[in-house]
């Protein structure tokens, strides 16, 4: 059991770190581009590039290599670019290519970090257990979601620079790196070794076609469906929340406020799903799409009240704990043990893609409709969505399985 502690507790403080960097990257995108969205918004979409790029060479190594590895190399990454840019900021060189640079590095640690530590799961964990300790994982990545920018932000006004900042983020990730050392090696299999001689074409058309919509097993199911919800929910939450907020009650230091929400009640979603038995089979992972897209489109309604508006949005975030489980906990069950890594990379791939292409596509709902029917339309798209591929996924369960 000291190998899943020490394998979570650095992957919390891992978490903690990415709210400080977020923090710190979306204050220098500020300054350097004066606010510009548009700049800020291309920033942006160059940071995502290497998951997108990166996503197939990263499952690969994570199921065939030392899982422990590569969030042992990732992590030594993170600390040494965090310095090296950190001396940048301190001599005043900062640009838009070097803070673009920085991004898409950091996000390229990333891509090699996610899947293998969330295949190692699979490997150091009974079974039964999985639900248990993904929820546990959860809880500790939704408090470092708050205690991150909390941290930055308590630090900023207590008029430390930037570089404290960052300081800071690179002292928790070796922490977090030298927790690692309590963990053995982990491998898929005895027989697995690591195969360094891929052809990379190969290796892409490979992961894109193996993953593909057409081969709708429940891991499959899981991936595509979730990243087709996130398309819509990333920007609903990066932009059409806070600007409603905004709108309604008039004071931008609230949208912080309703934002914490939503982290508290994934928090208390993640202890619920650690405590009882919540079912996480792929037709119970639609249903709590259907729930989370219903209840956003309900946001608008009931948002006239600051109170009632952080009470839902925490009933959200607790629906939302519940689905990122349950993905977490359907990949691990349900994929064939060479192919866990390479199932949490597409994961990885396909939910940033949506991601980044959420906000263009709610900027465009937000010019066109008023906010709230905004989050009407994107509520209910998300829950039309998870109708179907609920169907979907009974029918499915009820055929006989194969011989």
């Amino acid at each position: 059991m000291i190998a899943i502690h020490a394998l979570v507790g650095s992957n919390i403080l891992v978490r903690v770190a990415a709210g400080l960097h977020e923090y710190i990257f979306i204050v220098l995108a500020l300054r350097v581009t004066d606010a510009d969205t548009m700049e800020i918004g291309i920033i942006y979409f160059l940071r995502f590039l290497p998951y997108l790029l990166l996503g197939p060479i990263a499952g690969h190594l994570s199921d065939t290599m030392d899982k422990r590895l590569l969030p042992i190399a990732t992590n030594f990454g993170r600390v040494l670019v965090t310095i090296i840019f950190a001396v940048i900021i301190t001599t005043g060189q900062l640009e838009h290519a070097t803070l673009c640079v920085y991004g898409m590095a950091m996000m390229a640690f990333r891509a090699f970090y996610a899947p293998a530590f969330s295949s190692s799961i699979r490997f150091l964990v009974a079974p039964e257990k999985l639900r248990h300790v993904n929820s546990v994982n959860q809880a500790g990545l939704e408090l470092g979601l708050i205690v991150g920018p909390a941290t930055a932000t308590l630090m900023a006004t207590a008029g430390l620079g930037d570089v404290s900042i960052l300081m800071v983020d690179a002292l928790l990730v070796g922490i977090a790196l030298s927790s690692l050392g309590l963990v053995g090696r982990i491998r898929s299999s005895e027989t697995t070794e690591p195969r360094l001689d891929f052809g990379v074409l190969r290796l892409y058309a490979d992961f894109y076609r193996i993953n593909g919509i057409h081969r709708a097993d429940p891991t499959n199911l899981t991936i595509v469906i979730s990243g087709v919800c996130i398309l819509f929910i990333g920007g609903a939450l990066g932009i059409l929340v806070p600007s409603f907020v905004k709108a309604v009650h008039g004071d931008e230091r609230l949208v912080g406020i309703v934002m914490s929400s939503f982290s508290i009640g994934a928090v208390c979603g993640s202890l619920i799903c650690s405590r009882y038995h919540v079912r996480m089979k792929p037709q119970d992972l639609m249903l709590y799409w259907l729930l989370y897209g219903g209840m956003l489109s309900l946001l608008s309604i009931l948002g006239g009240s600051f109170v009632l508006l952080c009470f839902w949005s925490a009933l959200i975030g607790m629906v939302g704990a519940f689905v990122d489980i349950s993905i977490a906990t359907i990949i691990q069950v349900h994929s064939d043990p060479h192919r866990v890594g390479s199932n949490f990379s597409f994961f990885s791939t396909v939910a940033n893609t949506g991601e980044a292409l959420s906000g263009p596509l709610v900027g465009v709902l937000a010019a066109s409709f008023t906010l709230s029917s905004a989050l009407v339309l994107v509520g209910g798209t998300v829950a039309a969505v998870a109708a179907v591929a609920y169907g979907f996924a009974v029918n499915r369960a009820r055929l006989p399985k194969p011989s």
